[in-house]
């Protein structure tokens, strides 16, 4: 799962990365600048 539009009021996205693996343990953020190979 790569999660990859955030709201710009979250300025600590890891509460939200955690919730997300407790369901989808591949979870990945989508930061700008970083690149996934799949």
């Amino acid at each position: 799962l790569m999660i990859g539009h955030f709201s710009a009021r979250y300025r600590d996205l890891s509460p939200l990365l955690m919730e997300a693996k407790e369901i989808f343990p591949e979870t990945y953020l989508a930061i700008e600048g970083e690149t996934f190979i799949i």
